[in-house]
């Protein structure tokens, strides 16, 4: 019984370790299917209908989801006059997701947004946990999004390991978040394994018998 007990929590352990961290999407559809509660910022409604220049706090503010971060050039965010956002324009910029009325813990279950004029940055993503992970961003015009059961607290859109940058730019659209939803009641990695380990476990005592 010993035996078929340590068996079945290997076995269990492997299969928990192969779980992905983070999905990444390149299809608008696909993403908003996987998520909850879905929340997008068009840049229009809520903004003044021209081209302005704001700080950090104003910009955050309008639609009052998402915290805007120029870091390229320090406090100067645009509201373009066809309704998109660029930090710059020729910089770049971070958004996070620490307060927002879909926060689960520490960030959002998903983060996507259109990708409408720019050079090719880096998503450089702080996960819940702490951890990071970087992934390059398709070519405009195009659509970009993240999924994590670790929560995501926040996307720096610029160079490789979130190294802030005054060349190239990004213009961004529809930033979209949200949170799990029904997947939001999936057990925890830890207790999937400890759950499967019992079921294997249960399984092999049987057949002993």
């Amino acid at each position: 019984m010993k035996q078929a007990l340590l068996v079945a929590l290997a076995l269990a352990l492997t299969w928990t370790a192969t779980l992905p961290a983070a999905i990444i999407y390149t299809n608008r559809t696909v993403f908003e299917s996987e998520l909850g509660a879905v929340i997008t910022d068009d840049f229009g409604t809520a903004y003044p209908d021209v081209f302005a220049v704001y700080n950090n706090a104003v910009m955050s503010g309008f639609f009052n989801e998402t915290d805007f971060t120029s870091t390229g050039f320090s406090n100067l965010n645009l509201h373009l006059s066809n309704d998109r956002y660029c930090a710059g324009c020729n910089g770049s910029f971070r958004l996070s997701f620490a307060n927002t009325s879909v926060t689960a813990t520490n960030g959002v279950f998903g983060a996507g947004f259109d990708i409408a004029a720019g050079t090719a940055y880096i998503a450089f993503v702080t996960f819940g946990d702490n951890s990071t992970a970087q992934y390059s961003l398709p070519t405009a015009p195009a659509f970009w999004g993240i999924t994590s059961p670790l929560e995501i607290q926040s996307i720096h859109l610029g160079l490789t390991g979130g190294a802030p940058t005054t060349n190239g730019y990004l213009e961004i659209d529809n930033l979209t978040i949200g949170n799990a939803g029904d997947l939001a009641a999936v057990p925890e990695p830890a207790s999937l394994t400890l759950f499967g380990a019992g079921l294997l476990a249960l399984g092999l005592a049987r057949r002993k018998r």
